[in-house]
């Protein structure tokens, strides 16, 4: 049996996994679990929790992603002191439940391929 306590309006605690619950720019709730950020910090050392949040609440772009439909990839642009162009990518995914769950992070030199979901206009 699963039980869930709320230890605070973000941070829910279940048998063997603490999790903390992000929004996106359409307020849906997006839970970023201890063993997708584990995966984040040993392949993406760059990348912070802000960022993700950051990226979550104010994406330049999402896309569905080419190989999974279930799959959405949210992007920014990074700012970097050496001026190259980057983005940071969150890869989001959509359970048959309608959970979202955060599967990884990363910086990245271009957009992927994927249909267009939403475009930030400036």
């Amino acid at each position: 049996m699963l039980c869930c306590k709320v230890l605070d309006n973000t941070t829910y605690m279940s048998y063997k996994l603490q999790m903390k619950l992000l929004t996106d720019y359409l307020n849906r709730p997006i839970v970023l679990s201890d063993e997708s950020w584990a995966h984040i910090v040993a392949g993406h050392a760059e990348i912070t929790v802000e960022m993700i949040e950051q990226t979550l609440k104010d994406p330049v772009e999402v896309r569905e992603s080419a190989h999974s439909l279930t799959t959405y990839l949210y992007y920014t642009i990074k700012l970097s002191a050496e001026s190259k162009h980057r983005y940071i990518c969150v890869a989001v995914k959509n359970t048959e439940l309608g959970e979202n769950y955060i599967q990884t992070a990363m910086t990245t030199s271009y957009i992927k391929n994927g249909k267009v979901v939403y475009r930030r206009e400036d």
